[in-house]
This record gives structure tokens, sequence and C-alpha cells, in this order.
């Protein structure tokens, strides 16, 4: 398991759920790229990678545009490029 994930759920005895639930592309940047800048200090960008690769997503709208560049976005790519 992803150390970062590991630390989580320990952290919040066995209550967390892996998962981001989003209304637009825009939110789900924003939020990665905050939790990026909270994790870059204590992780390496490949955990970071690993721990949202590997965490679901949910769109909450009801554009289905939006829907499909969500479910296709390239969490690698982004964290790289911040």
């Amino acid at each position: 398991m992803n150390r970062i994930l590991e630390n989580i759920i320990e952290q919040r005895n066995g209550h967390y759920c892996h998962c981001l639930e989003v209304d637009t592309g825009l939110q789900l940047e924003e939020t990665i790229a905050q939790l990026v800048g909270e994790f870059e200090e204590k992780y390496n960008t490949s955990e970071i990678i690993e721990f949202f690769e590997s965490i679901e997503l949910y769109y909450l709208g009801d554009d289905h545009q939006e829907e499909t560049e969500i479910y296709s976005f390239n969490m690698n790519t982004f964290i790289s490029e911040l």
C-alpha cells in the first residue's frame, strides 16, 4: 500500500474513503494541486503520483463533456507539471 495512504488511514483511525467527488475539471485540478503542495514536503513525487493514480473519482455534475474530461484526466502528467 502507498505510504501516503497508509499514513492517512492511520491518522484517521481507519475512517477514510480514498476518493474525490468533483463538479468540474477545475475543481479536480485545484484539489490535486493543494494536496500535492501539502504532500511534497514529506513524500517524493512518485509516491504522490501513486497515491493519486489509485484514488477513485466521482463526477457529481450533469455535463457529459465535463464528465468525460474528468474521467480521462491524467494524474501523472498533471502532477509532474506542477
